[in-house]
């Protein structure tokens, strides 16, 4: 801290005249002003004092900054610090980092399709892939449950570093003291995936229930069949180890809104609603699947490939076993399609308005051979 003075001058006429004596104060370059010395005493101590606050004060915004959750940790592959264009950073205890840089360093190729908003990574013979906003990711085509979904921040993406950093075979640590993350990346040799792929889950959706019958023009109820479809189906996978949830198991009503809640807090693999098809006309047959990802459902989106291929994969089995006509897969703005955050299809087994599938759909040989062939196309999708 300095103090001087200067003084205040004016002209009047030829002569400069001493208007007042001004004292200043210059602390942390910054000019203090004071017309005279006799607040001097009761100033000095006012800077004393706002000087001891700011040393109590520091400390306290120090810790609330560090308790916002907003940091950029440090990331060290194999001993050297990375160099990132967008910092990495924590949400929600988990932190996200550039996954190119990563990737890249580790020995990785890297693509982005800008059009399905997918990141493909390649190193040896391990395939990853990151569908951006999305809670769930693969590797080698298993699939990976994010905690926290990818996203773009300054035209980079950023993903949980867990799951970048062990996809391809290293294992992460973390500094406590100095708040440092280590990778160890292994040799980009040929290796099978570090991440241990999350549990299968399977839900069926029998469609209709209790209050809502759902078609039916003479004694056959769709909401009946549906369910016994579906849970001949449960029974085929758990065969095969899957572990299958319903959206019901019984003749009770459940919203569609509750069946999509359903599936979305088990963070199912994929939803497979069953329904028969009906029209005020008795000539239509045959069988059709419902997908559902337009572009602008950015999270249904990038899920694109794999909704349509587990619509297509259940018509191709359906239309083997059942031998109706092909009336296609389809998309359709469904609301079990549109608010399941997995890949979801319905399916359409047989019209129970058509006299002949109806009569078709009351046999048990029938049923099982639908169930049969969810269930195959369900495997198939999941390459079991």
């Amino acid at each position: 801290m300095l103090t001087t003075d200067i003084y205040h001058v004016e002209e009047a006429g030829n002569t400069s005249v001493i208007v007042e004596k001004l004292n200043i104060i210059i602390y942390k370059g910054q000019i203090v002003l004071f017309k005279t010395k006799t607040n001097y005493i009761q100033i000095y101590l006012l800077l004393m004092i706002l000087i001891s606050l700011s040393f109590l004060v520091g400390p306290l915004l120090a810790s609330a900054s560090a308790d916002t959750g907003v940091s950029h940790p440090l990331v060290i592959l194999n001993g050297r610090q990375l160099e990132f264009e967008v910092l990495p950073t924590i949400e929600n205890n988990r932190t996200m980092v550039p996954l190119r840089t990563i990737f890249e360093s580790m020995g990785a190729k890297v693509d982005w399709n800008s059009t399905t908003l997918v990141v493909t990574a390649t190193k040896g013979d391990i395939t990853v892939i990151l569908p951006l906003n999305s809670r769930t990711a693969t590797v080698n085509g298993s699939i990976y449950n994010l905690e926290v979904p990818s996203k773009i921040v300054n035209n980079r993406t950023l993903a949980p570093l867990r799951f970048v950093a062990e996809a391809f075979g290293g294992t992460v640590t973390w500094d406590e003291n100095t708040g440092n993350i280590n990778i160890i990346s292994s040799d980009p040799t040929p290796s099978p995936p570090v991440p241990q792929p999350r549990e299968v889950i399977v839900v069926l959706d029998a469609g209709h229930g209790g209050w809502d019958p759902g078609a039916g023009v003479s004694q056959l109820i769709e909401k009946d069949v549906n369910l016994v479809i579906a849970l001949k189906a449960g029974e085929l996978l758990k065969q095969r180890g899957i572990r299958v949830e319903y959206t019901r198991n019984n003749d009770s009503y459940v919203s569609l809104e509750e069946r999509s809640s359903i599936a979305n807090k088990l963070n199912a693999t994929l939803f497979v609603s069953i329904h028969n098809n009906a029209n005020i006309l008795s000539a239509p047959c045959g069988t059709e699947t419902y997908f559902y990802a337009p572009q602008e459902y950015p999270d249904l989106f990038v899920q694109r490939d794999d909704r349509a291929r587990l619509a297509k994969a259940l018509q191709i089995q359906l239309l083997d076993k059942l031998q109706r006509q092909n009336r296609g897969v389809k998309e359709a703005n469904l609301s079990v399609l549109r608010n399941t955050r997995m890949p979801s299809v319905l399916v359409e087994v047989a019209f129970i308005s058509n006299p002949a599938e109806e009569a078709l759909l009351k046999t048990n040989d029938f049923k099982d051979r639908a169930a049969q062939a969810i269930a195959n196309g369900i495997l198939s999708f999941l390459n079991k």
